[in-house]
């Protein structure tokens, strides 16, 4: 019984951290934009062109909120 409580904590504590990964990474994303050109709202989401500080661009679909 032991052993199963242990397993089931030890899968809780990896899937807490993959859930807490996931959730910070995209946040780093964003730390190297120069620039961003918002295009017009649309249902409620818009278009936004960030250009990065090496030069690339990328695309963004956000809501109105951001």
């Amino acid at each position: 019984m032991k052993k199963i409580t242990y397993v089931l904590s030890a899968l809780v504590l990896i899937l807490a951290l993959w859930a807490v990964a996931l959730w910070v990474l995209p946040i780093g994303k964003y730390n190297n934009v120069t620039t961003e050109t918002r295009y017009g709202t649309s249902e409620g989401m818009q278009l936004v062109e960030q250009t990065m500080t090496n030069g690339e661009r990328q695309y963004v679909v956000e809501d109105a909120r951001g």
